[in-house]
């Protein structure tokens, strides 16, 4: 991102860390909690360009260039695994996690997220499967159902059972079509 390598070691003094790609020097670091198990992204978000991603506890922005967090959201039900890797669609954060379902975020101007989602749909709740949208519609899996929700209201447009999806199942997407790669047996 912007000519630097982010990395989350998830050290107490280097939580987030910008690298110089060609000389592997930190440029910034960000003390903070232990990394989580999500791919951070980089969006622009409420104005600002950002990366986001998740730590231990919390999900969170940083400023690109400094490494200053702008943002934390602690989810309500604690405990998550937070694998999966946010989404964002029309200037909101779509986040997935095993123990606070599906949740849609806005942001203020400034790139400060608002606390309180503005959809939330509580039954795809996968721990280690990330979702995907194609156009307005997002698809994921858990529990071995393969549900595609309407990316702005959350609001389920299909559920189906599928015995060969498992959660650890994963969705490559392309602008019409999904794979889905699992691991039945």
């Amino acid at each position: 991102v912007d000519a630097k390598l982010i990395v989350q070691p998830g050290g107490p003094q280097a939580s987030i860390v910008a690298l110089d790609p060609k000389t592997g020097a930190a440029i910034w670091q960000t003390s903070g909690e232990p990394a989580a198990f999500s791919s951070p992204i980089v969006a622009e978000l409420g104005g600002r360009r950002q990366i986001v991603g998740y730590d231990k506890t919390s999900l969170g922005g940083w400023d690109v260039e400094t490494g200053r967090r702008l943002w934390r959201l602690v989810p309500p039900n604690r405990d998550d695994f937070n694998v999966p890797t946010p989404i964002t669609l029309d200037g909101r954060l779509l986040v997935n996690t095993e123990n606070n379902g599906t949740r849609a975020y806005p942001f203020q101007d400034g790139g400060v997220i608002v606390p309180t989602p503005v959809a939330k749909f509580d039954d795809l709740a996968p721990d280690t499967h990330s979702p995907v949208v194609i156009g307005n519609r997002l698809f994921g899996i858990w529990n071995g159902d393969f549900y595609c929700l309407d990316a702005t209201t959350l609001k389920p447009l299909f559920v189906e059972n599928v015995e060969a999806l498992t959660d650890y199942s994963s969705i490559i997407v392309s602008e019409d079509r999904l794979l889905i790669v699992t691991q039945y047996a």
